[in-house]
């Protein structure tokens, strides 16, 4: 199981274009997640529902991916590995409505009411792994996600993918 804060939703007030609006806030999802390790591929699936009942929705998620150890490449290198994986993710009717949607109230001159649905977005994810010491990693990630074309002719939508970045410093007792 997997609690997970996610969807820092928007508020009316963040810009002119949403005024007029209701509030989409963050919700709580929790669900299940596991591992299968298939010969140096590993597959990830992921199910989760909203349990904050703020849009009723459901998020899966699936990824295949592989690690590289570079230093097979370059002696030089420090234990270094590179992972990637690729994947889709599933959005119910429900999460994207709450998100994405336009609810008749909420239409105004330069916006048209819309219900985009369930969908199916492409996802990949990218990390490296630098073992700085015994105790000491320094994680490098990247993932980016093609939005499926219902949420790209979404009225409030401006983007066509989402990307995002993170680093970790984990340490090991």
């Amino acid at each position: 199981m997997s609690p997970q804060l996610f969807g820092t939703g928007y508020d009316p007030e963040d810009s002119q274009f949403l005024s007029a609006m209701d509030e989409r806030k963050g919700s709580i999802l929790l669900g299940l997640d596991t591992t299968l390790k298939i010969s140096r591929f590993k597959l990830e699936v992921s199910i989760e529902q909203d349990i904050y009942d703020r849009h009723h929705g459901t998020k899966a998620q699936m990824f295949l991916g592989s690690g590289i150890p570079l230093s097979l490449f370059i002696d030089s290198i420090p234990f270094t590995l590179f992972k990637l994986s690729l994947g889709a993710g599933y959005y119910s009717a429900a999460y994207n409505n709450y998100y994405y949607g336009v609810k008749s109230s909420e239409v105004s001159l330069n916006r048209s009411a819309y219900k985009p649905g369930d969908s199916v977005s492409l996802l990949m994810k990218s990390s490296m792994m630098l073992k700085m010491t015994k105790e000491l990693t320094l994680t490098f990630g990247f993932s980016r996600e093609n939005q499926a074309r219902k949420i790209k002719q979404s009225p409030i939508v401006t983007g066509k993918n989402i990307e995002s970045f993170t680093v970790f410093l984990t340490y090991n007792l």
